[in-house]
């Protein structure tokens, strides 16, 4: 709405393709800098996994409130960051795991949130001990996949 305050909307540029040339800038510098990771990673032996967490709004369980707080900021896609960085991860063969989709999945399937806590404000904010369940459950099987790719099984054979 025209009424959101300037510091609600989505000014530093998360959601949506930047608006300033500072944001830009600061893409292009995120950008390298995952390139360059993942190259050292390489020549150090390691494969390199980029793993994008969620932010509460993106993965609050109630599909109004989310839509009422994309229109707050502004914003129509809660996802642009997501997307856009792993189109970066496919251009250059980097491995990468997503964590906003199926934890926004995960809280609207158990209505329940997945970010916050009850001595603060519900939904909001770092995940919650079923948060970081689910997202280490993510990464752990993104680490295994990687893994079995590799040709290695000793990662998925200590999983009963």
């Amino acid at each position: 709405s025209m009424g959101a305050k300037k510091s609600q909307r989505d000014s530093d540029g998360t959601y949506g393709p930047p608006g300033n040339a500072d944001v830009e800038q600061a893409w292009r510098v995120t950008e390298a800098l995952l390139e360059t990771l993942m190259r050292e990673s390489r020549a150090g032996g390691a494969e390199f996994l980029l793993a994008l967490v969620s932010e509460s709004r993106q993965a609050h369980p109630d599909a109004k409130i989310r839509q009422a707080l994309a229109d707050q900021l502004g914003i129509t896609d809660y996802f642009y960051y997501e997307d856009r960085l792993f189109g970066l991860a496919d251009d250059l063969g980097m491995n990468r795991v997503g964590l906003s989709r199926p934890i926004r999945r995960a809280a609207e399937e158990q209505g329940a949130c997945l970010h916050g806590f009850d001595n603060a404000q519900p939904c909001y904010g770092h995940w919650n001990e079923a948060g970081h369940a689910l997202a280490g459950d993510l990464i752990a099987e993104a680490i295994c996949d990687l893994a079995e790719s590799a040709g290695g099984t000793a990662a998925r054979s200590a999983t009963p």
